[in-house]
């Protein structure tokens, strides 16, 4: 048999984000395998967000090669000094030849080296990438719902007597999110807003609402259905921004929503069960030390953009 060449890392570049896509599908698809799931539709969609990493975070974002086919690739981001692994994913026919340790020890320089103070990933439930990130100090903080349900079941949830706005991309409204996500995420996420501001592979709406001049939080959502992040100074102040994302969608004709909730988010899981909402597989928030109040900051994702 043909000896497999030793992989070569480069750092990532925009031009590879539409082939990572996919080595992601195999690597889901070969974890699916490996938990006795049923394979699922495949829908090609090419995020926004991948891209976004590589142009804000270039030094977070590297390839895996192996005679010049990508194989393999990490994407790390930092804000403030939160360091958090957004993807690391490697084919499947390549696993235990290291390749995965290589992406991770590349993208954590990143971090250490721009005096990263939090360490950060959302893990799959496979026990070896657990094992991989434990190794680097992360250990599990929270278990992560994937939440499925209908849109018009959000319409029964508290509705705010506060000012409805829509977010645009301007100082005032970015400083008043930058203080609040300050206290709720640790960091402000400037660039990230205004990725979600300007987003351009799906429609998407932004909205916030404020009262006697306070800010009382923000929220987004986009056309597929996906809600998040959202973010209140409270964790019931939540619950009037969740139901203007399923008046937005059922606008649009939307009949089912999603969104990541950690198990620290008491407030959203309670009203989305309540709701009927559904569990899916679900993943593990890891970090080298707690961060943030995710009992009322409600991230994107699995990405926690």
């Amino acid at each position: 048999m043909h000896e497999v060449p030793p992989p070569t890392y480069r750092p990532m570049t925009e031009a590879d984000v539409a082939v990572t896509g996919y080595i992601r599908k195999a690597a889901l698809e070969g974890l699916g395998r490996e938990l006795g799931r049923a394979p699922q539709p495949w829908q090609p969609f090419l995020g926004a967000h991948f891209g976004h990493l590589v142009r804000h975070d270039p030094g977070g974002s590297w390839v895996a090669e192996i005679e010049g086919l990508p194989v393999g690739y990490a994407q790390a981001w930092m804000r403030g000094d939160i360091w958090f692994l957004a993807q690391l994913f490697v084919q499947p026919e390549i696993h235990s030849k290291g390749v995965g340790r290589e992406l991770l020890r590349l993208a954590l320089d990143y971090g250490r080296q721009r005096g990263a103070r939090v360490f950060a990933v959302v893990a799959s439930s496979s026990p070896v990438a657990q094992a991989l990130y434990m190794r680097a100090g992360m250990y599990g903080i929270a278990t992560g719902y994937r939440m499925t349900g209908d849109v018009k079941s959000l319409l029964t949830l508290p509705e705010s007597d506060a000012n409805r706005k829509r977010i645009v991309d301007c100082s005032g409204w970015l400083d008043r999110i930058d203080e609040l996500d300050a206290d709720l995420f640790g960091a402000t996420r400037r660039v990230d807003h205004e990725h979600y501001l300007n987003r351009t592979d799906t429609q998407s709406h932004s909205f916030g609402l404020t009262a006697d001049g306070a800010f009382e939080g923000y929220g987004y959502v986009d056309e597929r259905g996906w809600i998040g992040p959202i973010a209140a100074p409270t964790p019931e102040g939540q619950l009037p921004l969740l139901r203007m994302a399923g008046e937005y969608l059922a606008s649009r004709g939307v009949e089912e929503a999603t969104m990541w909730v950690p198990s620290l988010n008491h407030t959203v899981m309670r009203a989305l069960l309540g709701a009927g909402w559904r569990s899916d597989p679900i993943t593990y928030f890891m970090s080298s030390e707690p961060f943030g109040k995710f009992d009322r900051y409600q991230p994107s994702g699995g990405l926690l953009l």
